[in-house]
């Protein structure tokens, strides 16, 4: 028995991006352990023989498996995350959106736009739209939609997260976990980048990234720290909700929400000559 152990402490994104991964390496290896601080994370994607606490991986004695990999995707700066960790790995990606469980019960009657105005500690200023942005956003989009919309906060079990990302009409929110998340159920998907890049995130071509061009010279993503040393997030700053409503009226976001009781394909085109 070939047994492999993967290393990688979080976020929530991270963790998800490791599924492609793993599937291009499953022909190999019969048992598969990650050592994480995302246990329900890793969990929810079912590609794991065992989850074991991060921790545990300074124990790890030579003969317990035949390869241990430190996924990182840090060191290969300029490329999708997901291809850093395949270069890393070594692999050759057979899917790129990471497969996760599915059919979650639904905790809020649908139909429902979703958004999600939180972000994980790493250089929070320089990728998180404001809340009273997201709030203005909420009301906007609950006007030119015609259904109501959810926003997700810190009150927000994961089980509820997952359930309201699942079954939502469609996804606002910052660069994220649950961005990644609604890639993966197939969610229409909109993104808000400050910081970093949607090259560097996306997942599926379906999805949207959102970002206003100030000319700036400070995120060069020529590695991470490049983007932590910008002085003001004037990208996020200069993010009005007009933008971000202009630039999903012109992907058509608001197609096919009649179906589900919301505004007509013709809201589109009239909100859109306003």
């Amino acid at each position: 028995m070939r047994k492999l152990g993967i290393i990688r402490r979080g976020h929530m994104g991270d963790i998800l991006l490791i599924e492609p991964i793993i599937d291009a390496l499953r022909d190999s290896y019969n048992s598969i352990t990650i050592f994480t601080d995302y246990p329900h994370v890793a969990n929810l994607l079912g590609i794991f023989d065992t989850v074991l606490p991060y921790d545990e991986h300074q124990r790890i004695q030579p003969w317990d498996f035949d390869r241990t990999l430190c996924l990182k995707y840090e060191i290969y700066p300029g490329v999708n995350h997901l291809d850093g960790y395949a270069t890393d790995a070594g692999v050759t990606l057979r899917h790129r959106v990471p497969a996760i469980r599915q059919g979650f019960p639904q905790v809020r009657q649908s139909p429902y736009g979703l958004i999600a105005p939180e972000v994980s500690s790493w250089i929070r200023p320089m990728r998180e739209w404001s809340l009273r942005c997201f709030n203005e956003l909420s009301n906007r989009l609950a006007s030119l939609s015609g259904i109501s919309i959810a926003i997700l906060d810190s009150a927000t079990s994961f089980d509820e997260m997952l359930s309201l990302v699942e079954h939502c009409s469609f996804f606002v929110g910052n660069d994220s976990g649950p961005a990644i998340l609604a890639q993966c159920f197939g969610r229409p998907t909109f993104v808000i980048f400050g910081a970093t890049h949607p090259n560097l995130i996306l997942l599926r071509d379906d999805a949207i990234g959102i970002w206003k061009d100030v000319g700036c010279n400070g995120c060069k993503h020529l590695a991470r720290q490049t983007e932590i040393e910008c002085a003001s997030p004037l990208c996020l700053e200069h993010l009005t909700v007009d933008d971000v409503v202009d630039q999903m009226l012109s992907a058509g976001w608001l197609v096919g929400l009649h179906d589900q009781g919301g505004a007509t394909a013709q809201t589109v085109k009239n909100a859109g000559e306003k």
